[in-house]
C-alpha cells in the first residue's frame, strides 16, 4: 500500500474482491443447480439430508456470528493502530476474513446440496449470500468503521 493511493482506490479493490467472493458462489451454485436438474438427483446417498439438515444450518450459523465477532475483534485492535496505512492494510484483512468467513458455510452448502439434491440448501447459500450485502465496502462504511479522524479523512483525500 503506498501513500499516493486514494480511498477512491482502495475501495474499489475491496469491492472487487467482494464482488469476486460473491459471484464465485453464484457461479459454483448455478453450476450445481444444473448438474442436479440434468440428472434428476444428487451425487451421493439421498439419506445424507439426514445429517446434513443439522449438520449444514448450524455451520452456517456458527461461521456468520463468527465473521462478525472476528471482525470487531480486529477493528478494536486496528484502532490502536499508529498510521493510516496500517489501518488500511489491517481494515482490508479484516473484512478478507470476515467475508471467507461467510464463504466457507457456502460452499459447503453447496457441496451438500450436489450430494443430496435437496433445494434446502439452496436457500441456505441464498440467505449466505444476503449477509454478504451489508459488508460491501463503500467510502462512508469504510470510515465509519475505522473511525477516522478529521486529520486522517484529510490525509485519504490528498
Amino acid at each position: 500500500m503506498t501513500q499516493k493511493q486514494s480511498l477512491n482506490e482502495i475501495i474499489r479493490q475491496s469491492q472487487i474482491i467482494c464482488s469476486a467472493l460473491i459471484l464465485g458462489q453464484l457461479f459454483f451454485l448455478a453450476i450445481a443447480i444444473y448438474l442436479i436438474i440434468q440428472t434428476g438427483m444428487g451425487f451421493g446417498d439421498v439419506n445424507m439430508k439426514d445429517v446434513f439438515i443439522y449438520v449444514v444450518p448450524s455451520f452456517a450459523a456458527i461461521s456468520i456470528a463468527a465473521s462478525f465477532f472476528v471482525f470487531k475483534s480486529k477493528l478494536s485492535k486496528l484502532k490502536e493502530s499508529q498510521t493510516l496505512d496500517q489501518k488500511l492494510v489491517e481494515y482490508r484483512s479484516a473484512q478478507i476474513i470476515r467475508w471467507a468467513l461467510l464463504e466457507g458455510p457456502s460452499f459447503f452448502a453447496i457441496i451438500v446440496f450436489l450430494l443430496t439434491g435437496q433445494y434446502l440448501f439452496v436457500g441456505i447459500v441464498a440467505i449466505i449470500i444476503l449477509f454478504f450485502i451489508p459488508t460491501f465496502p463503500s467510502a462512508n462504511s469504510f470510515e465509519q468503521d475505522l473511525e477516522l479522524t478529521w486529520e486522517e479523512k484529510n490525509q485519504l483525500g490528498e
